[in-house]
């Protein structure tokens, strides 16, 4: 399913929000559900630390639902609902979204910015949409999901040794077999939210191998960072685009779509032929996607969109550490390069481009163009018969 979500305006500045630090009765009166409108949170209960808490918006109105960047928060008490106050001089940003009917969406309550400390009880976050206020309510009480565990999950490195099929069950990791249910996971990609699965491979109820697919948006893309092990970690990680399928296999790729031969794709066997799985990756659409390549510390994006007007341009953007980004289209005017077909990340500032070449009367021959991500510049290119990956997985500059 596609988000179809589109912002129709920014205003230049910001909406200011000043509040004092005292519940306030709320005002709201919230629409009705046959209104087609559903605001959900990703999860019906919370732990008291949760840093943040993702929404979705659900249309099936008939017509478009219009929406800014604001919520509130509130909380019951035993005369009704009280709004939650925002630190002082809290701000949004003003544009205007437009969600087309049949469409789904998602937004984020960073909790930070509240005036309050949450506590057991019954909450809802409010969101105005086409002037109507609709509401999600949801639990602040025993939950696994907290700050150190957004999705649920607890840090794979802080699992203890003797991790058993009997302790993953109870933290809700799934076990392949034929009752194994991924619509959570999958439901959470397709409402663009932030999202976590965690599968678990055994040989005997004492054996358990775990493997996690972290789903998280960065710069309008889904960034999957893989890690598996009894102890994988943040520095074992590695992050594609999108999760494929050839109708069997199951891999992750920079690809939208299935590659006969290409070095930037991790096949998934555990997931081989599972129909649970295979059936709940059809709900996600990845129709004209753009190849998706992420460095290997996740921090830079390459993307291609194999443009027939711009064939040597492509997509550059960094995250910086502590938050913010920064993006831009670039282009490659190499002699004898006619089309760009793929990257393979070199190092930390660098790619190599892979390229069809304009003169390829010696067949196979393909153009390698080597970037400098930092100083946007061709550092040299070459073109080769040979393939840049050998047999043994070994990276090979090409001669």
């Amino acid at each position: 399913m596609r988000n179809r979500l589109s912002a129709l305006a920014l205003a230049a500045g910001l909406m200011l929000v000043s509040c004092s630090g005292a519940l306030t009765p709320s005002q709201v009166t919230p629409g009705s559900d046959k209104d087609g409108i559903e605001l959900r949170t990703q999860f019906p209960v919370y732990a008291p630390d949760v840093p943040f808490i993702q929404f979705s918006i659900s249309n099936h109105s008939g017509q478009t639902a219009e929406f800014g960047t604001e919520w509130t928060i509130e909380r019951l008490e035993d005369d009704g609902w009280y709004t939650v106050p925002f630190k002082p001089d809290v701000g949004w940003t003003q544009p205007l979204y437009m969600l087309s009917d049949g469409g789904i969406s998602s937004g984020t309550a960073h909790l930070s910015v509240l005036d309050h400390r949450f506590k057991d009880g019954s909450y809802r976050i409010v969101k105005e949409i086409n002037d109507t206020f609709y509401t999600a309510e949801f639990t602040i009480g025993d939950s696994p999901v907290g700050e150190d565990s957004p999705y649920g999950y607890a840090p794979m490195e802080s699992l203890p040794n003797n991790y058993n099929e009997e302790m993953a069950t109870k933290d809700g990791v799934i076990l392949l077999d034929e009752n194994a249910d991924f619509s959570r996971f999958f439901a959470d990609m397709a409402a663009g939210m932030n999202t976590q699965l965690r599968y678990a491979e055994y040989d005997t109820p004492k054996s358990v191998y775990l493997t996690n697919l972290t789903v998280e948006s960065h710069l309008g893309r889904k960034r999957i960072r893989y890690t598996n092990g009894a102890d994988g970690t943040e520095s074992d990680a590695m992050y594609f685009g999108y999760i494929i399928t050839n109708g069997e296999d199951v891999a992750l790729s920079a690809y939208p779509t299935w590659q006969e031969k290409e070095h930037t794709r991790v096949l998934l066997h555990a997931l081989k032929g599972n129909t649970a799985f295979l059936s709940a990756l059809e709900t996600v659409s990845q129709v004209d996607a753009p190849a998706a390549f992420w460095s290997e510390d996740g921090t830079q994006l390459l993307t291609l969109h194999h443009d027939a007007e711009n064939p040597l341009s492509f997509g550059l953007s960094e995250l910086f550490e502590g938050g913010g980004s920064a993006g831009s289209m670039c282009e490659i005017n190499t002699p004898g390069m006619k089309a760009i077909r793929g990257a393979i990340w070199t190092g930390e500032n660098s790619v190599m481009l892979i390229c069809d070449v304009e003169d390829n009367s010696i067949s196979g021959m393909t153009g390698y163009v080597f970037y400098d991500t930092e100083e946007n510049t061709v550092t040299g290119y070459t073109q080769s018969q040979y393939e840049p990956i050998n047999d043994h997985g070994t990276f090979l500059i090409p001669e």
